[in-house]
């Protein structure tokens, strides 16, 4: 492939250059969506003038308008309503505005620790354990998260770290503080800036779940998960969305953000991506600053970003596990490499699984597998999960072998062998294997105790 980062280098002294790159884009996209790495892709794209323009991969009935679950790209309309309906009390102590949670750490909290990811609050509650990891926020409620909240012992506090369970906990203040049901609330911010085909659910557009390029399901969100990750939307409607963020968001207006916060995350390059107000602050080189964030659950992926320093925008979805923002970042800033994933061992393992074919899945695997490297794990992980999830233990079973053999002495690979052992009765080897994960993990030590009690020989 002809290196896209040097022909872009020329964009702003040619049209026809600029065309060129976007067509390396464009057959990058067109492979991915071939090889079913990402199945269905839809672009809406942002220019500094003239009107939107859209790309769509997958098929005629794949278009601007059709739905895709954004997962935490709802997290900046969550911050959105934080910011502008809680005043003052962005800044009151969690202890005050939620007297009911008894736990002395609430006095150091406030919500706009919450919102910019500073509270000292983990990604998930340690105690998190779905009934059904196909679907694993569906059973997540609002005594689960309070109960939790009050066991909570915080790490780091001040430091950032990124948190579902943060804005799980936001969005139950925004409904307490204003009286209003988070959908009421999202209805008017809907109207304000003319959203039309944004929901909590999918509708008849919405395009169908693929994971490793084979059906797969959407995830519910209920709950407070639903103000972490629950939205469903178009291209067409996020790049309306964007609009008016430029317009109306000051983080968006011209000049560096202020007051920036490191994340400590190197994805991008090391001491190059801060956080401030909802949004990710990515500063590839000196003069550049790119507003965005990215959304992933079971079967989608999304990313919206703005980048300040030439006034281009972009909104990608995807229905696959597989993130592209490598594709949506290139469009807007002329250096970005692309990644050009390829696939793994993992679609091998879930076409056969789709196809019925259970029979020596870990044996092929490790047949096939050519060297030591974990690129297919997260793959394996989620196709893992999905069919435990699903109660298709002929399938999670040789996975779970897999993970355990690649990572012994991970708590999770641990307690994900223990329950396909348990699930197929084999309960002595299960308590083995859950004892190891607590002398690995022993602050989730509660958790993996209750699964080991509940198998019963």
């Amino acid at each position: 492939m002809q290196k896209l980062s040097v022909l872009l280098l020329f964009m702003g002294l040619s049209g026809s250059i600029w065309a060129q790159a976007e067509a390396i884009l464009e057959a990058e996209m067109r492979r991915r969506q071939q090889e079913k790495i990402n199945p269905a892709i839809s672009v809406a794209l942002i220019y500094p003038e003239g009107p939107l323009a859209y790309r769509n991969f997958g098929g005629p009935e794949i278009t601007e308008k059709s739905q895709y679950e954004i997962g935490s790209l709802s997290k900046t309309f969550t911050a959105e309503l934080a910011l502008h309906l809680l005043g003052k009390k962005l800044r009151q102590p969690l202890s005050e505005l939620l007297p009911k949670v008894d736990n002395q750490y609430l006095e150091e909290i406030r919500p706009l620790d919450l919102l910019q990811h500073q509270a000292g609050i983990p990604r998930l509650s340690p105690n998190f354990s779905p009934a059904n990891w196909a679907n694993p926020y569906q059973d997540y409620s609002e005594k689960k998260m309070w109960q939790e909240l009050r066991d909570w012992e915080p790490y780091e506090m001040g430091q950032w770290a990124y948190s579902n369970w943060s804005y799980m906990i936001l969005g139950q203040i925004i409904e307490q503080q204003t009286a209003q049901s988070y959908e009421q609330l999202l209805q008017s911010l809907f109207k304000k800036a003319k959203l039309k085909n944004t929901h909590f659910g999918p509708t008849a557009e919405a395009v169908a779940p693929r994971n490793l390029g084979v059906p797969s399901a959407n995830w519910e969100f209920s709950g407070p998960s639903r103000y972490a990750a629950g939205l469903w939307s178009s291209t067409e409607d996020l790049a309306t969305f964007l609009n008016y963020q430029i317009e109306h968001n000051i983080l968006f207006q011209p000049g560096w953000v202020e007051d920036a916060i490191p994340t400590g995350l190197d994805d991008l390059g090391q001491g190059k991506l801060y956080y401030k107000g909802g949004w990710f602050i990515y500063r590839p080189d000196k003069e550049t600053e790119i507003l965005m964030h990215t959304g992933l659950t079971g079967s989608y992926s999304s990313i919206m970003a703005y980048n300040k320093t030439n006034g281009k925008g972009v909104v990608l979805l995807s229905n696959s596990l597989q993130l592209a923002d490598d594709i949506a970042l290139a469009y807007i800033y002329p250096k970005m490499e692309l990644e050009e994933p390829q696939r793994n061992l993992a679609y091998d393992l879930a076409e056969k699984i789709e196809a019925g074919d259970f029979k020596n899945l870990e044996k092929g695997y490790w047949k096939n597998k050519k060297d030591d490297n974990q690129e297919d794990l997260l793959d394996i992980y989620w196709l893992e999960r999905y069919h435990y999830g699903q109660k298709n233990y002929a399938a999670s079973g040789p996975l779970s072998n897999i993970m355990y053999k690649i990572l012994p002495e991970d708590w999770e690979a641990c307690v994900i062998q223990a329950e396909n052992l348990a699930a197929q009765g084999k309960c002595k080897g299960a308590k083995k294997i859950y004892k190891k994960a607590m002398s690995l993990a022993p602050e989730r030590q509660e958790m993996i105790s209750k699964k080991m009690n509940a198998c019963k020989d």
